[in-house]
């Protein structure tokens, strides 16, 4: 049966709690990559990548959409420059 809307996800949760455990309650992987986003210590390079992956977390990922219409109209296309 599939989990409802808003509970955790179990498997998560237990990581979470595993990495807790070893590093201190506050710990929480996404506020460790921003810290690390932040650094005076980290190039450019690292930024840009940790700023990339934090992405996924605050903003939605687009999708390609197709888009299909119906034109019922008449083309012409002339060659060679003389109208």
């Amino acid at each position: 049966m599939a989990r409802q809307v808003g509970d955790k996800n179990k498997p998560k949760s237990a990581m979470l709690r595993m990495l807790q455990q070893k590093y201190g309650k506050e710990f929480h992987p996404i506020m460790e990559l921003a810290k690390l986003a932040n650094s005076p210590d980290s190039d450019a390079t690292m930024k840009f990548n940790v700023n990339k992956e934090l992405c996924q977390y605050v903003i939605p990922k687009l999708r390609a959409i197709e888009v299909k219409t119906e034109v019922d109209a008449e083309i012409t296309v002339r060659w060679g420059g003389n109208g």
